[in-house]
């Protein structure tokens, strides 16, 4: 119960023993302003594609909706990845501006900024993640689950780890560490979708993405 608790809980408990009252209002200034980009828009696509891979079109055969469910996963990984893609973008070039509109100056002067900045990095990785572990488990097997399971275990104690270890950067130190531990999340998906579809480099059809790069 107790690792439970520390690890459900824990960001909040470093931040309460590592920061000060100002950027403990900082955090959950910049939280607040993320969240909407989450609940407005990533969390009813992440809701609509796992009840879409969770149906699986029972009346195709295994080809088909294997194909089916690779060209869904692709485009929904696109759409939303474009919206974070976006965002990691032009948000931290307009992360001043942005706080000085909506809250004053004195937020502005403030590591507002530069957690916000941090927080658009930190959407991209939510926006890939949220999709993989939609497919993921809607389609996963009871063991997968628990190894999924023992895998959040460590990933959260990655995430207290390193945003311990960089707490001398301030609040910003949680986002990033959330930016790994989100990656690290979405690396498990990759690892299912991968051993669940095998996609070929074709049929993920990337040369639209890397043109991003």
């Amino acid at each position: 119960v107790v690792l439970k608790l520390a690890l459900t809980e824990g960001e909040k408990m470093l931040l309460l023993v590592l920061f000060s009252e100002r950027e403990w209002g900082v955090f959950g200034l910049v939280s607040n302003l993320g969240s909407i980009v989450v609940r407005l828009l990533f969390a009813p696509t992440e809701e609509i594609a796992f009840s879409a891979f969770s149906a699986g079109s029972g009346s195709e055969e295994g080809g088909e909706r294997r194909s089916s469910n690779l060209r869904l996963l692709r485009g929904l990984l696109l759409l939303q990845g474009g919206v974070g893609w976006v965002g990691l973008c032009f948000g931290p070039g307009f992360s001043g501006l942005a706080v000085r509109v909506l809250y004053g100056a004195d937020w502005a002067a403030s590591e507002a900024p530069s957690v916000l900045s941090a927080y658009c990095v930190l959407l991209f990785c939510m926006g890939l993640n949220g999709i993989l572990e939609a497919f993921m488990y809607a389609q996963c097997s009871p063991s997968w689950v628990r190894t999924c399971n023992f895998w959040q275990v460590a990933i959260s104690a990655i995430l207290l780890g390193s945003a311990w270890a960089a707490r001398s950067i301030g609040p910003a130190a949680l986002v990033l560490a959330n930016c790994l531990a989100m990656l690290l999340r979405s690396l498990l998906g990759a690892a299912f979708v991968r051993s669940h579809l095998q996609p070929s480099l074709a049929e993920l059809r990337l040369q639209p993405v890397l043109r991003l790069f």
